[in-house]
């Protein structure tokens, strides 16, 4: 597990916010059961995170996907005006460097949520794609699914039902053989689609989850649940 910079306190990085995604809704979301919890989180809205400083955090959040573009999205609306004031540009934010540091990071005992955009718009060759053992291939338009916990009942699914969201649902390369999923969709349109999956990765824990593309979404009180239940099982031991 990575070094504390004190004993007697937990930390940590929370990366989010792209020019499609609002910070807001995650925010506030993730930050009052942090706190309760005991920690000191540091919210990155922009490029300047702590890379070589990583160790200094027992639990990261990643919700940005993988393209330097536009502008960070501070609004509290639920989507942003895509047509204007935008400038589109393929360099991935995280480049090589910072991406081996945060593989390293995971490998030494890290622990990280992966949140939606997380892996979507990054190349095969990506960290959030090694990380996540996972590939976005892209999505639908919005539309009505069914999200159920699949398996037996874990930390990460405890207390959810079947329900009902509109969202993105994620087309994806995932071989399921590799981690282990505990929640998926079923929509007429699409079929079923892996929403939720987690596994080691060296000494650390990763966790990844597909839905909350909006306001709506993240304030369904499942999700809100879903949340709660992933950063418990990854604060385990912290």
């Amino acid at each position: 597990m990575p070094a504390k910079s004190n004993e007697n306190e937990m930390k940590a990085l929370s990366i989010i916010g792209d020019f499609y995604h609002t910070q807001f809704p995650l925010y506030n979301i993730i930050q009052p059961w942090l706190t309760e919890k005991g920690y000191e989180v540091l919210h990155i809205a922009d490029y300047e995170v702590p890379f070589n400083h990583l160790d200094d955090y027992e639990l990261i959040i990643l919700s940005r996907y993988g393209r330097h573009d536009g502008k960070f999205y501070r609004s509290n609306e639920s989507t942003p005006d895509c047509a204007a004031d935008r400038t589109v540009i393929e360099t991935p934010w995280l480049s090589p460097e910072q991406g081996e540091l945060l593989e390293q990071y995971i490998l030494a005992g890290g622990r990280i949520l992966m949140h939606h955009s997380s892996i979507a718009l990054c190349s095969p060759e990506s960290v959030q794609c090694k990380l996540a053992k996972a590939f976005f291939k892209g999505h639908p338009p919005i539309g009505t699914y069914s999200m159920r916990p699949i398996g037996k009942e874990t930390p990460l699914n405890a207390g959810i039902e079947a329900f009902e969201v509109r969202d993105e649902e994620y087309q994806l390369e995932l071989d399921e053989s590799q981690t282990t999923v505990f929640a998926e969709s079923w929509s007429q349109a699409n079929g079923r689609c892996v929403q939720g999956w987690h596994h080691s990765y060296g000494q650390g824990q990763v966790v990844v989850f597909v839905p909350g593309h909006n306001l709506e979404v993240l304030s369904h009180p499942h999700i809100k649940q879903y949340f709660e239940n992933m950063l418990s099982f990854l604060s385990q031991g912290s």
